[in-house]
């Protein structure tokens, strides 16, 4: 409590038993009943003045973790961008196959692609999603919602480059949710093929996180 609520206090007491003192001789030929009420109106200030004076409770460890919005065993910035990316890859490893690839279709537009539609369910002919990049050409994109330890091998590759050949696309993209082993690798070095795993959907999804922050 500051000094001057302090001094605010007092002179609304002062003022106070002014106003009881004269409400008592006027109640004079009343004793018991001016000692009743001076007695609650004693009550009255001890307990306004003591829940004034409450000393200051610090919250538990438990009540101030509610209120932490950073990634715990973080040590820097970049420790806490990791975790974050970590967690929302480990989200979209949780969605339904085809959930995944409407999560990637928008992703897309929003990255500035001018359109991306989802292909049917079956027979979709290799490849997930065909869309238009900003300057014009035809993508198929192919999307894989892997665990982190079930990598991307050579034959998904070839079998998608064969869909990209078929279907006179200018190039493709392959999303996953996992990585790439090394014959994967290897093998889109030299064909049309833009690999993106893992580390690299979480940076794609970060930058339009940034975007859309600069927006609002």
């Amino acid at each position: 409590m500051t000094k001057n609520e302090r001094k605010g206090i007092l002179i609304g007491i002062a003022f106070f038993s002014f106003f009881v003192a004269s409400y008592i001789n006027e109640l004079i030929k009343q004793p018991l009943y001016a000692f009743i009420i001076t007695f609650m109106l004693l009550i009255l200030v001890f307990a306004f003045v003591l829940s004034g004076s409450k000393p200051y409770k610090r919250p538990s460890r438990k009540q101030r973790m509610k209120f932490r919005t950073l990634p715990t065993g973080c040590n820097n910035e970049k420790d806490m961008l990791k975790k974050i990316k970590r967690q929302k890859i480990e989200s979209l490893r949780k969605m339904q196959p085809f959930e995944f690839e409407e999560y990637v279709r928008v992703l897309l537009l929003l990255s500035g692609f001018k359109a991306a539609k989802c292909t049917p369910k079956t027979n979709d002919g290799g490849k997930d999603i065909i869309a238009v990049d900003s300057e014009g050409k035809r993508v198929f994109v192919e999307c894989k919602r892997h665990n982190e330890t079930n990598k991307i091998g050579r034959p998904f590759i070839q079998k998608f480059h064969s869909a990209l050949i078929d279907g006179n696309a200018d190039y493709g993209l392959f999303v996953t949710t996992s990585y790439f082993n090394t014959n994967a690798v290897k093998y889109a070095r030299d064909k049309k093929i833009e690999l993106i795993d893992a580390r690299i959907l979480a940076d794609m999804i970060e930058e339009v996180n940034r975007v859309d922050k600069k927006k609002v």
